[in-house]
């Protein structure tokens, strides 16, 4: 083909084209816009969140998945039975001593599955928090250990709550409790309880702040239903929160009052329906250091953390963390109430040997009281007579349970989000009861246990 006949094929291709490019613009710009919205990170709220297209709100998921496999020595165990109230409306507990080493799961797997779902969206008056968490098991802690934690297949609320100008109203962790009862996989005897609660709170210069919660007062009942029973609850429990936390350190005051309403001695005796006030004390502290601050910089990388605390209840046991040997308070025949008493106590430490591997250190006890008052005992049962030897006169009775825990873990972070751990348990508890005023033989139990577990936290 000649020049001039290349130069026209040429010349008419580039106008076909740039027709058909007309065409199509004019086609697009005929057609509504459509604008494209992604969802991009909220930078101010930190790692994890992002924003919801078309609002104001940001918006985190989590999903953590644990699986262990725990190992538990146990050979004897404590089994306190309440009796009926005697003639004469004595009270009576008879503990004892059970072998469950040929009936006991001495090996058992548990997965726990928890996704969460964090909505934070600012306002005038503060940002509005929704937080929600479900999973399919429960906290363990060495004070529930003793129960049948069965993992379910159904995934429950474990939390669910609004946060807004200062008012949390849901379900959460006590205001009474402090941060956790320790650093290890299993919890010591510190008081760790998800309960229904409306609460306000008060920042001062964010270091300092003050917290008064109105909470679900049957998350709190320790009773057994012969000599404690609970009736109707007539006001939530009240719970006070002081914290103050210092660069490097934390520290709290709470306290918790409990209405004790009885109906047991209404039962059994047709006494009235009483009740009487109890309360619970706590005082808690965490301190941060890195170690080359102190030791130079040959421990640089290396962190610590302690934790220390303690509680004291009268008619309010369940603050304490301790595990259900006791009951809140004993009532007579009349339906005189006699508050229990006890206290327990925490000291953890943390120990980062570098940003992937660490180990934690826990230790904790406790100690509770409880008994009636003086009646005359008339007669008593087959039962009875055998374990205490009295078969009348004047008797009351009086129990004390007490017990330390002993916990060491470690724990090695390969990746971000993936966690290989193990924790050893020791405990040691021991009862004592106390008939007219004549000790009974002290019973003592101690229990090994061992988890190793993996968590992949997404």
């Amino acid at each position: 083909m000649s020049k001039p006949g290349v130069a026209i094929v040429t010349a008419f291709l580039t106008v076909l084209t740039l027709a058909q490019g007309a065409k199509a613009q004019a086609a697009d710009h005929a057609k509504p816009k459509v604008k494209a919205a992604y969802m991009q990170a909220c930078p101010g709220l930190g790692y994890g969140f992002v924003d919801i297209p078309e609002t104001s709100t940001c918006l985190k998921l989590g999903l953590d998945i644990i699986y262990e496999m725990r190992t538990d020595l146990v050979h004897n165990d404590f089994s306190a039975t309440p009796t009926q109230r005697l003639l004469g409306g004595v009270p009576v507990i008879l503990p004892s001593v059970q072998n469950l080493w040929a009936t006991a799961d001495h090996v058992m797997p548990r997965l726990d599955i928890q996704m969460t779902t964090l909505a934070v969206t600012p306002t005038d008056f503060g940002p509005l928090v929704v937080f929600a968490d479900g999973r399919n098991s429960v906290d363990v802690t060495l004070a529930n250990d003793r129960l049948v934690q069965t993992p379910s297949s159904t995934f429950f609320l474990d939390q669910g709550w609004i946060s807004w100008a200062g008012i949390t109203a849901g379900h959460q962790q006590s205001y009474f409790d402090f941060t956790s009862p320790g650093y290890g996989y299993f919890g010591g005897y510190s008081s760790l309880r998800k309960t229904n609660l409306l609460a306000y709170s008060k920042a001062f210069n964010n270091i300092f702040r003050v917290s008064a919660s109105l909470e679900d007062p049957t998350q709190r009942q320790q009773v057994d239903g012969v000599i404690s029973g609970s009736g109707p609850q007539r006001w939530p429990d009240l719970v006070g929160q002081i914290r103050f936390a210092p660069k490097n350190a934390l520290f709290q005051l709470s306290g918790a009052l409990h209405q004790n309403i009885d109906t047991t001695a209404n039962a059994c005796c047709n006494a009235p329906v009483t009740s009487k006030e109890g309360y619970a004390l706590l005082a808690g502290m965490e301190l941060r250091a890195h170690w080359s601050d102190y030791f130079g910089p040959k421990f640089n990388g290396m962190y610590g953390r302690l934790m220390v605390t303690a509680a004291y209840s009268r008619g309010a046991l369940a603050y304490l963390g301790m595990p259900f040997f006791a009951t809140d308070y004993v009532a007579d025949a009349d339906g005189t109430i006699h508050l229990s008493s006890g206290y327990s106590a925490l000291v953890s430490y943390e120990h980062l040997w570098t940003p992937f591997v660490k180990s934690t250190f826990t230790f904790s006890g406790y100690d509770a009281r409880m008994s009636s008052g003086l009646a005359n005992l008339a007669a008593v049962s087959p039962s009875v007579t055998a374990a205490t030897g009295f078969t009348g006169g004047m008797f009351n009775f009086t129990y004390r349970v007490r017990g330390w825990g002993a916990q060491f873990g470690n724990e090695f972070t390969p990746a971000n989000g993936l966690v290989f751990g193990s924790e050893v348990n020791y405990t040691h508890d021991q009862i004592r009861a106390i008939y007219a005023g004549v000790p009974g033989n002290p019973m003592a139990v101690n229990i090994w246990s061992g988890t190793v577990y993996v968590k992949r936290l997404f």
